[in-house]
């Protein structure tokens, strides 16, 4: 199910009346982008209709981009929701430039989503959201553990200047559980506090992925990333010996000499010669 349409707390709640009275609803699409007239009462609401097919449910796409006026409470409720859902193999939340998250939220947000064992691909958006440090980003680590049947990640938390290495080293710890993982994107554009050790540290865990098809990573604007994270990232995606797709964008990292994009663009060209790997790299 798919709705665009500019609407307000009463026209959700239609809705998500609407919703409840369906029979075995197993996808549910909704876009509420730019939609400032929602609130956490109409997040409530919603969440109460998710509710109703805890059972049925497989997949859930939720877009809140620049909402301006979910809350906390409305955030929180919908998490409630989402962990009560027994079936639930996809789920995309999209939160970008939403003024109420922050750690404590992403923290909260993750404890719940934590409790979806059924859960194969997951899509989060948090860019732009500017309250959101590596502590948050440590809370979803944390859950990201707890994901063993995980397919799919893709984490998007652009132009968020306040995430640390920490926030970087915790979530290639998490990553490493994930033995079942075939696909990883992860945005971290802008994020211009991240130096080399978070790239190393991903590096690191990336060789645990054994069964890791299509991996993207984006860099770019992270003035700190240097010649060492490039070496090591390097050495790292050469012993992935299941990738089929490889995408890396490190544009305007001005700390990468010749010396480390050499060694990187080494690497991937034996990805294409030998291996026959799709490979797009983004360099200055």
């Amino acid at each position: 199910m798919s709705r665009r349409e500019e609407i307000g707390d009463e026209g959700l709640s239609s809705l998500s009346e609407a919703l409840e009275e369906m029979n075995n609803l197993q996808k549910i699409h909704l876009l509420f982008k730019r939609c400032n007239g929602v609130s956490h009462a109409g997040i409530k609401r919603l969440g109460q209709a998710l509710k109703a097919h805890a059972d049925s449910l497989k997949e859930i796409n939720l877009n809140f981009e620049w909402c301006r006026y979910i809350t906390k409470e409305g955030i929180n409720s919908l998490g409630q929701a989402l962990q009560s859902m027994n079936s639930l193999k996809n789920l995309s939340l999209q939160f970008e430039t939403c003024d109420c998250l922050d750690d404590t939220e992403l923290q909260n947000l993750s404890q719940h989503l934590a409790n979806i064992a059924s859960l194969q691909n997951l899509y989060l958006e948090f860019s732009g959201s500017r309250e959101v440090t590596h502590v948050g980003i440590q809370s979803l680590a944390q859950a990201l553990e707890r994901f063993a049947s995980l397919r799919s990640v893709h984490l998007n938390f652009r132009h968020l200047t306040a995430i640390l290495d920490e926030g970087i080293q915790s979530l290639s710890q998490a990553l490493k559980s994930l033995s079942s993982l075939r696909s990883l994107h992860l945005d971290f554009q802008g994020c211009n506090m991240i130096e080399d050790q978070g790239i190393i540290q991903l590096g690191q865990a990336l060789e645990s992925l054994v069964a890791l098809e299509s991996l993207s990573l984006d860099f770019s604007r992270c003035c700190y990333i240097g010649d060492e994270a490039m070496i090591q990232l390097s050495q790292a995606l050469e012993r992935i010996g299941s990738l089929q797709s490889i995408s890396l964008n490190f544009e305007r990292c001005k700390n990468i000499t010749k010396d480390g994009q050499e060694k990187l663009k080494k690497v991937l060209d034996g990805f294409i010669s030998q291996r026959n790997t799709k490979v797009e790299l983004k360099l200055d």
